[in-house]
């Protein structure tokens, strides 16, 4: 049987594992900016004609699928984390130990406080 003290420390290797998937996309994120600026640098320095106009096009559409996948990701990774955050409380005896994802992340507000995902109360069982 498996106690309280290995099933936290269980969680917490999640816990760790789903911060660095954070992390790692938060990056992705910062890279894909630097991008999109080489991209307009780009277009700036062309002439305006159709080939500017299909060229801007494809890249905001690019734009707007690789931001929506990343703020997704991120989304969802955020609400596991707010889980595992409450489930580790629960385990700990109902003290709030982690608190951070699931009281103060942008996934709690939702992406600029605009559409808020749901959560659990704190303490509250599945």
């Amino acid at each position: 049987m498996i106690d309280n003290f290995q099933k936290i420390s269980i969680l917490l290797k999640e816990y760790d594992t789903l911060r660095a998937e954070i992390l790692a996309t938060n990056n992705n994120r910062n890279q894909f900016i630097t991008i999109i600026f080489g991209a307009i640098a780009f277009g700036a320095n062309r002439t305006i004609d159709l080939t500017f106009w299909i060229y801007s096009a494809v890249v905001l559409v690019g734009v707007c699928l690789f931001g929506g996948l990343l703020w997704n990701d991120v989304r969802k990774l955020s609400g596991r984390i707010s889980e595992l955050e409450q489930d580790i409380n629960e385990l700990a005896g109902g003290k709030h130990l982690l608190k951070w994802e699931t009281l103060h992340s942008s996934a709690k507000g939702g992406f600029f406080g605009w559409f808020p995902t749901k959560r659990r109360a704190i303490g509250k069982g599945r």
